[in-house]
């Protein structure tokens, strides 16, 4: 849900690169979930593709997000926009992780641990 908000808002405001990676991830974790929907693991050829691709492509898209940052070339109101976006992205990603972790029975120090630790994931995304 969180990358599905972050891809609209990223397409609104024309930030093309962050839109390609958040459905990456959406797809990657969509994949990843058939277990939880109560498949088996062997029904699921996708994932495997995935992973192969993931573990190709991880590194490639890394550099290219780190390309496409050339913060002299860009306009202050995109940069200010991003950052935006990326900060209302952690307020909902915070407390959502946060509560969704209650359901492990972990005391909650652990569970604020779980959803500070998201935060390179999410910069990342």
């Amino acid at each position: 849900m969180s990358s599905t908000c972050i891809h609209l808002a990223c397409s609104v405001y024309r930030l093309d690169t962050a839109a390609y990676i958040c459905n990456v991830t959406t797809a990657c974790f969509m994949v990843n979930c058939w277990r939880a929907m109560g498949w088996h693991e062997d029904a699921t050829p996708l994932r495997e593709v995935f992973e192969m691709l993931w573990h190709f492509c991880h590194p490639i898209m890394t550099v290219l997000v780190g390309i496409s940052a050339d913060f002299a070339s860009m306009n202050p109101d995109t940069v200010l926009k991003a950052i935006l976006i990326y900060c209302l992205a952690l307020l909902v990603r915070l407390p959502v992780t946060y509560v969704f972790s209650a359901f492990s029975r972990k005391p909650p120090k652990q569970r604020l641990f779980m959803s500070v630790s998201y935060w390179a994931k999410g910069l990342l995304q």
